[in-house]
């Protein structure tokens, strides 16, 4: 799915990974832990979120957020 079919409130200044999770009836799956890990800018990065927890990217969302910069 492209990324401008999500809406966002960010700014250009905010850099993150987002999506939704479907079953394989292509209904929202819900309560799905997803994890992100590697790096960025040869710092480590380890998180993890739940999906339904971000509803702007439907009712099965998820969202990382990876940096926020002031500006």
């Amino acid at each position: 799915m492209a990324a401008s079919v999500f809406p966002t409130n960010h700014s250009c200044n905010w850099m993150g990974v987002a999506g939704h999770v479907v079953d394989m009836q292509d209904r929202p799956a819900t309560g799905i832990t997803v994890q992100l890990v590697g790096a960025l800018n040869k710092l480590y990065v380890e998180q993890t979120s739940l999906t339904g927890t971000a509803l702007a990217y439907g009712p099965s969302g998820y969202e990382f957020t990876l940096t926020k910069n002031a500006g």
